[in-house]
């Protein structure tokens, strides 16, 4: 098998900062969770077309997106969790000869990794079960916390004006 399926099975990145774009893709969502709220704030309530603009501002952002998402592969381990092998193995067998092209070193040998194969249970209950509950119950929490902290200052700012 190719010399990158460990990695790509675990999830590691063919790139020489492992974490760095997912980094700044979590600043670009968080930036534009402060900025959305601020523009509106200016927008809405002084021009007529306010909304109009936001919602086209968020459109493009989402075609963006779809014309982005039709390059990129179904990772290697999902495909293997589907069962759908080979299809795994031409993914990583083309991410390890774009690595090896952009790369300057030889890519090393990687260890040995046990993978487990079978598929986990693909339902809802899941996420009220074990480990996920927890995880799922702090989600809401912060979700929530995150959502009141934002907005309830926009909701009282627009209560202010109208006194």
């Amino acid at each position: 098998m190719s010399r990158v399926l460990a990695r790509s099975v675990r999830g590691g990145a063919l790139v020489r900062r492992p974490g760095h774009s997912p980094g700044w893709t979590i600043v670009c969502a968080f930036a534009g969770f402060a900025l959305v709220p601020v523009l509106a704030l200016h927008l809405v309530p002084d021009y007529g077309w306010g909304w109009r603009a936001l919602f086209v501002a968020g459109g493009i952002g989402g075609l963006l997106i779809g014309v982005m998402r039709r390059g990129l592969p179904d990772s290697g381990p999902w495909l293997v969790a589907q069962g759908r092998i080979e299809e795994a193995r031409a993914v990583v067998e083309a991410a390890e000869e774009l690595a090896t092209r952009r790369s300057t070193e030889p890519l090393a040998e990687p260890a040995a990794v046990a993978v487990d194969t079978r598929l986990p249970d693909p339902g809802i209950r899941r996420l009220f079960r074990g480990s996920a509950l927890p995880r799922l119950l702090l989600l809401s929490v912060l979700w929530f916390a995150y959502y009141v902290g934002n907005y309830a200052w926009l909701t009282l700012a627009a209560l202010e004006e109208d006194a």
